[in-house]
């Protein structure tokens, strides 16, 4: 498993959504609550994208890259088998 940073940032009226250091993995909606569902299966899609193509997820960089944020939070990337995986609630 592997935890990455979200940050989630108020933009001409919707939430834009960005995995730090996962730039396949982005997302925006008019609320948080839809730009959260759709950041996490934009990532589970890019997650899953690159290792059918055998590559590596990308490895997470240091906390704190978000000071402008209006939300960061963290999301898990949970293998579940082959190229598989599950997008949950990072730890707090």
């Amino acid at each position: 498993m592997i935890d990455y940073e979200v940050a989630y940032r108020r933009e001409m009226g919707a939430f834009v959504a960005q995995v730090i250091g996962f730039p396949e993995a982005s997302a925006f909606a008019p609320t948080l609550g839809e730009a959260r569902a759709n950041l996490h299966a934009a990532l589970r899609q890019a997650a899953e994208s690159l290792l059918r193509r055998g590559a590596m997820l990308p490895i997470p960089g240091p906390a704190g890259g978000a000071a402008d944020a209006y939300l960061v939070e963290r999301v898990r990337v949970v293998p579940a088998g082959g190229d598989r995986v599950r997008i949950t609630a990072g730890p707090t």
